[in-house]
């Protein structure tokens, strides 16, 4: 959705953004107990970019990240010179702040608007798919 970074319109964009907490795996007898950590945030940001139809093989990672992100557990991605996202674990300081357990992994995908405009579409004529042949079969269906 839109970002308002400040009240000019320079300082706006659209961002789509995900945050993950907890266990993804609980302890057994073959595995340890396993946290969300920026790993899972960072396949959630592929699977988002790729989903908005970023080539996301063309990637590149860096370690440029925003001060609200844990800077030895996040990164950037980047397509050329145009940044797509942060993905990694919310800083420390930031979750005692807010009263967060630490380990909070998140993204943002700093989408143009023309991708979440595609995604629109895209979505729009799966919904469409989805539908028409349910309100065939109701248009068509004959009793006995």
């Amino acid at each position: 959705g839109p970002v308002f970074l400040s009240p000019d319109e320079q300082g706006q964009r659209m961002a789509v953004g995900g945050v993950r907490q907890g266990r993804r795996q609980l302890a057994d007898w073959q595995h340890s107990e396993a946290r969300f950590d920026l790993f899972d945030a960072k396949a959630d940001m592929l699977a988002a970019l790729a989903g908005l139809g970023v080539r996301v093989d063309n990637l590149v990672a860096s370690r440029d990240v925003p001060s609200w992100m844990h800077p030895g557990r996040s990164g950037l991605l980047r397509l050329g010179k145009t940044e797509m996202g942060v993905f990694g674990e919310i800083h420390p300081a930031i979750c005692r702040h807010f009263d967060l357990p630490e380990g909070v992994a998140a993204f943002e995908c700093l989408a143009v608007k023309a991708q979440l405009n595609h995604l629109l579409i895209s979505l729009l004529c799966s919904l469409y798919h989805a539908i028409l042949p349910l309100s065939l079969q109701k248009r068509w269906k004959h009793k006995p």
